[in-house]
């Protein structure tokens, strides 16, 4: 199911992220409440969107279902791929992921790591190499050259995208995601936010009751 909201003095975009933060966070931390600052918004195309998906525990198995829902919604609100940002703490998912998209849609994207191929091409030469160390290397020039205003479609991991905002975030929430990290990926969404996430999460029922799922 997908839920849309008029933007108003405080969105449901902003409830959520309060209600997670009272939720899971105010006993451990010492947070000031979000304050709106979303006031109407007549001159944008579409109104907010929360749109929540559940799947396999095994994400990287439903990739191209992942994708199709993604391109699915993006298409029918007409949102720019500028706008959108894909993030995850399973950066085997977002390499697959943006292979995907790139070969499908023949698009460029802009990502903070690196593409499979490249990663494929790495593994090949793993007993020439330190893996780690070059991915490291190679993530970091990635990140120092991310842009985020580059008229295509990004892909993140949480942690590289602290600190930066998107009008639409497509959070991949996986089963070893912390409070901490999920309360940074759903911060990141300036206005819209989708969510997929296995029904075994801990998190499933508090989505749920929130946004309501597509099954």
């Amino acid at each position: 199911m997908t839920k849309s909201y008029r933007a108003k003095e405080e969105s449901q975009l902003v409830v959520t992220i309060k209600d997670f933060q009272e939720k899971y966070l105010i006993s451990k931390y010492d947070i000031d409440m979000i304050e709106s600052k979303r006031g109407p918004q007549p001159s944008l195309p579409h109104v907010d969107l929360l749109h929540a998906e559940v799947v396999s525990s095994n994400m990287v198995e439903c990739v191209e279902h992942i994708y199709d829902c993604i391109f699915k919604i993006l298409l029918k609100h007409e949102i720019h791929p500028n706008d959108v940002t894909i993030i995850s703490t399973n950066i085997d998912l977002l390499r697959l992921l943006d292979k995907i998209i790139r070969d499908k849609r023949n698009e460029e994207t802009m990502r903070t790591f690196e593409t499979e191929e490249v990663y494929l091409k790495l593994l090949s030469d793993i007993k020439n190499i330190n893996l780690e160390k070059e991915l490291d290397i190679l993530r970091g020039s990635k990140k120092f050259s991310f842009e985020n205003n580059s008229g295509h479609l990004k892909l993140s991991t949480v942690h590289s995208f602290k600190g930066i905002e998107s009008s639409f975030i497509v959070y991949l929430l996986t089963e070893k995601d912390a409070e901490e990290l999920i309360y940074t990926a759903i911060t990141r969404s300036k206005k819209d936010l989708m969510i997929f996430l296995p029904d075994s999460s801990a998190y499933f029922t508090f989505f749920k009751n929130q946004l309501g799922f597509s099954f």
